[in-house]
């Protein structure tokens, strides 16, 4: 039984690595903002909540905000304009503009 229970153990462990290392893809940094290719997907930039950063991000990006998440900012990421701790991730998207 001890032996299963390592097993899942080291299994959880594995998972828990991988997830990170996808999620850690999702995030853009502060040159990656400028790619045109960013368009035409919902991006999440993680962020300080100093209006300046804010005002900047999407100055650069030429995108529109679609939300923010404040509770899923993994410890480690930084800000893409100061580089202090990310406090919240900004989504950032084409929003739909309807026919013309």
């Amino acid at each position: 039984m001890k032996e299963v229970r390592l097993g899942l153990n080291n299994y959880d462990k594995s998972l828990q690595k991988s997830a990170a290392e996808i999620l850690d893809k999702k995030y853009v940094n502060k040159s990656q903002l400028k790619n045109k290719e960013n368009t035409n997907q919902l991006i999440e930039v993680p962020l300080c909540r100093h209006l300046e950063c804010l005002e900047k991000t999407v100055k650069i990006a030429q995108l529109d905000i679609i939300g923010s998440i404040y509770n899923k900012v993994p410890a480690r990421k930084k800000c893409v304009i100061c580089g202090s701790l990310a406090k919240q991730c900004l989504l950032l998207g084409t929003k739909w503009k309807g026919e013309k």
